[in-house]
């Protein structure tokens, strides 16, 4: 049917704009953790009220064509991504402007500018579920059948972006082929969706079966797993990244993984009601098998380099581990939304269950992010999630299956308790860490929404700087000159430095363990600054004495940002400009 193909299609092209934006966002406006939250914060929140405002516009609508609204969604997202690289760059322009002059208003150009670039199409993206739930009536199908091709796009859409369009074509190109997309999926929409359908309230209350949940209720449900979905998310994603040792990598699998679930989780919502499947009882379940998997995320950094000769079938093994691990608790966790949606029958109700489920997405990462991580770590943020949405499943469960439900649920938090594998305090989530480098003992650790760093001594002697599972840099007292196996990173500082004529002001992008920058300094200008994206390295200094205490000197100046968006931002001519790189290696 031509409605399912224009959906898949859709939802293709929306999770490849997600991709894109995040990463336009962080070229224009500088990569960091406040800046992908309030990007997300921006395209959920406006997919949230998108939803909102079509749903209460619908609500009394006698006589629509759903499928011609919906055509002029998408090609009103397709026309925003054709602006897109435009719009960046005029923000570009405006951030280094204002940030000279007023550097504190930084955050609030941030918002305001992903706000005008993604702000119109995100609404576009989220007015379209209301639409889809009238295209489904119209065309007697299920809205919760239609959501899930929507979603299997999506997950198509976060692998084909990663790993084809944007190697292939670069991020320009890519923009100009996903709006390609959303513009022949709105042309064909506009052809075929000249018929117009007749609702009404009446037809509605007769032909409707009652919502085996009140509105609170159900409200309730969407805002759980909404939250607790997106808390796994973020926890899932910092232990990945550090098992992988890929962040680009590490995030497309994941997000294909969690939307391929939840696309399934939509198409099995028919057949789960026909079976009479107690949704409660798949609620508590899916906290259930959360907490009972995340001991192996714990553990995914043992497995994930062992029996792979070549990038594909690595690809390919992480894939499919992620999938096997957190595809049965998120494929529970997304047959709420699809479940609730298909029992009401109105624009209104759909847009109120979506906007909130993504209000409380917003909620459910910054939690986590900014929150949980920081404070207790990944693995008991996922007990957190898991514990709120098996209780929320208890809840809603028959009487009579509630105790056998509470004693797995018990059961599985002790499997996690007792099989908790120490990250953080016994052990640093990496496989680089074998042989002569082989863990001691951890000196300090940090895990926040950005990263997660610890400095580890090795049985060896070797002492390392660990970025999210790859070992950044090390150092063995008493080595010097060549035997140091990140010899290169002083001669990053002197080189140039030794080059020019007259070096006054310097300027070193990446502190890590201050190598570079204390060659530099050796070098005697009048001032150096250091620019890092995460404030936790300069903390750690301390533990490098190869650095010589070079933050301490009175000439350097630190700063937290995003080094692309220092340079662009700042006024400072400097003489000499250089970088910590990561070894050859990363």
């Amino acid at each position: 049917m031509a409605i399912q193909l224009l959906v898949l299609l859709s939802g293709c092209a929306a999770l490849s704009w997600e991709v894109i934006w995040q990463l336009k966002t962080s070229l224009a406006l500088g990569a960091s953790a406040w800046g992908t939250a309030l990007t997300l914060a921006v395209t959920m929140g406006g997919m949230s009220v998108g939803a909102l405002v079509m749903g209460h516009a619908l609500r009394n609508k006698t006589t629509t064509k759903p499928l011609r609204l919906y055509g002029i969604l998408e090609f009103i997202v397709g026309i925003c991504g054709l602006l897109l690289g435009t719009a960046f760059r005029i923000i570009e322009k405006i951030d280094t402007q204002i940030y000279s002059t007023a550097p504190e208003s930084a955050p609030a150009i941030y918002l305001a500018g992903i706000t005008v670039a993604l702000g119109i199409p995100a609404l576009c993206l989220g007015a379209t579920l209301p639409v889809i739930g009238l295209a489904a009536r119209q065309y007697r199908t299920s809205i919760s059948l239609l959501y899930g091709l929507n979603t299997l796009g999506a997950a198509a859409g976060a692998l084909l972006a990663a790993f084809l369009l944007i190697p292939l074509l670069g991020v320009t190109a890519a923009s100009y082929t996903i709006a390609a997309v959303n513009i022949i999926v709105g042309s064909a929409a506009l052809i075929l969706g000249g018929d117009s359908f007749i609702t009404s309230k009446e037809s509605e209350e007769t032909s409707a079966a009652r919502p085996s949940l009140a509105m609170p209720v159900a409200l309730l449900v969407v805002f759980v797993t909404g939250f607790a979905t997106f808390a796994l998310e973020v926890s899932w994603f910092r232990s990945l990244t550090s098992a992988f040792r890929s962040t680009t990598d590490a995030f497309a699998i994941m997000l294909a993984c969690v939307l391929l679930s939840l696309g399934l989780a939509a198409r099995f919502v028919p057949l789960l009601k026909k079976n009479k499947a107690p949704l409660g009882v798949l609620l508590a379940w899916a906290g259930i098998l959360t907490l009972a998997m995340t001991p192996v995320i714990e553990r995914f950094d043992l497995i994930a380099y062992q029996f792979t000769p070549t990038p594909f079938l690595l690809f390919t093994k992480w894939f499919f581990m992620t999938f096997y691990v957190i595809g049965a608790p998120v494929f529970l966790l997304g047959i709420a939304l699809p479940w609730l949606l298909d029992e009401q029958h109105n624009p209104r109700k759909w847009g109120i269950l979506y906007g909130f489920n993504a209000l409380s997405a917003i909620l459910g990462s910054l939690c986590a992010g900014w929150l949980l991580l920081p404070a207790i770590g990944f693995a008991k943020t996922a007990w957190l999630a898991g514990l709120l949405v098996a209780g929320t499943g208890l809840f809603l469960a028959p009487a009579n299956k509630r105790i056998v439900l509470a004693s797995l649920g018990i059961m599985a938090l002790i499997v996690a308790v007792f099989l908790e594998s120490g990250v953080g305090k016994t052990r640093v989530q990496s496989s680089a860490l074998t042989g002569n480098l082989k863990l001691a003992k951890i000196l300090r650790t940090y895990e926040g929404p950005d990263a997660t760093i610890s400095v580890v001594e090795a049985e060896s002697g070797f002492k390392m700087l660990v970025i999210n599972g790859f070992i950044a840099t090390l150092q063995l007292d008493g080595l010097e000159g060549d035997l140091i196996p990140t010899h290169y990173m002083p001669w990053m500082g002197h080189m140039p430095m030794l080059l020019h004529p007259d070096p006054q002001k310097a300027l070193v992008i990446a502190f890590g363990t201050g190598q570079t920058a204390n060659a530099v300094r050796r070098e005697k200008p009048q001032s150096l600054d250091i620019v890092d994206l995460n404030a936790k390295v300069f903390s750690m200094a301390d533990l490098f004495t190869m650095n010589e205490g070079v933050l301490d000197d009175p000439i350097v100046h630190k700063t937290i940002m995003d080094g692309r968006a220092y340079i662009r931002r700042t006024n400072t001519i400097y003489d000499v400009i250089t970088l910590e790189p990561m070894p050859p290696n990363f």
